[in-house]
């Protein structure tokens, strides 16, 4: 640390500065946002909600004090999107079988709807 071993334990007579206090009273008014919302505020709505309180703060500083709180909060998990492949929809012919060579252009097309919503209805393509 560099510092005379008087000098550290005369820092620890001193009273708290007043940013120390508030950086505390911040701290415990960021945990309490965490815990009302379950963990899943991050820096973002901790700020808006900072706001409402009126309160502005940055997000760097929210970043800051909950680091050193050790305060996370939740992650959404990524979409997954699964094949539904038990469904009574009629499948339409692999007209290609995989032979993506052709001997002159625009004989055939082709296109991937598998992240698409599925719907009530069918398409099928007669080529």
């Amino acid at each position: 640390m560099q510092a005379s071993r008087s000098a550290y334990y005369n820092r620890l007579q001193q009273p708290q500065t007043t940013s120390e206090k508030d950086d505390i009273d911040l701290t415990t008014t960021i945990h309490s946002l965490l815990k009302k919302s379950r963990g899943t505020y991050g820096t973002l709505r901790i700020k808006k909600a900072l706001i409402d309180q009126r309160r502005n703060v940055s997000r760097r500083q929210i970043s800051r004090l909950m680091e050193k709180a050790n305060l996370v909060w939740k992650t959404k998990g990524k979409f997954k999107a699964t094949a539904d492949s038990m469904h009574d929809i009629p499948i339409s012919p692999n007209l290609l079988d995989r032979e993506f060579t052709v001997s002159r252009p625009d004989q055939f097309y082709v296109g991937d709807i598998t992240s698409c919503r599925k719907k009530s209805m069918s398409i099928s393509l007669d080529i």
